[in-house]
């Protein structure tokens, strides 16, 4: 099963969604993200809309911080 990527909904501008979509289609596609994971963070970001999607997820622990860095 593979993840929908969508960009975020927020004011960070058009090139930082896409771009935080292509973090989040890599990592899920090397196994590091789960579509379950991705799907709950896109929920909390949503929500609070404070920060990035990666940084979310960093802070949730879905991913590690050397996963987005790579």
């Amino acid at each position: 099963m593979s993840a929908v990527i969508e960009p975020a909904v927020g004011g960070s501008g058009r090139v930082a969604d896409d771009r935080e979509a292509e973090v989040c289609a890599w990592l899920v596609a090397r196994g590091r993200l789960k579509d379950g994971d991705l799907a709950r963070a896109r929920r909390l970001h949503e929500e609070s809309a404070e920060g990035t999607l990666t940084a979310l997820m960093a802070r949730l622990g879905l991913v590690s911080e050397r996963d987005l860095a790579e």
